[in-house]
């Protein structure tokens, strides 16, 4: 019983953790940029800072996420 190898698809999935961290960096930089640049009102400069790195990095890694979910998606079609 002599068969032939089949070719099978190679599937590649994109890593989900790199999009998360990769957008919650971006999204710490814009904060903090963001934060430095904007007027503070009664807030400390580091305090803006770290509420607007928070923020932007959660809402960085939220669209990471999307990301992923669209490249695995277009990675299956």
């Amino acid at each position: 019983m002599n068969t032939a190898p089949q070719r099978r698809k190679v599937y590649r999935s994109p890593n989900i953790v790199a999009f998360l961290v990769t957008g919650a960096v971006i999204g710490i930089i814009l904060g903090a940029i963001v934060g430095a640049s904007g007027d503070s009102g009664d807030y400390t400069d580091w305090s803006a800072i770290g509420y607007l790195a928070v923020v932007f990095g959660s809402l960085g890694a939220l669209l990471g996420g999307v990301a992923a979910v669209l490249a695995d998606w277009w990675a299956h079609r």
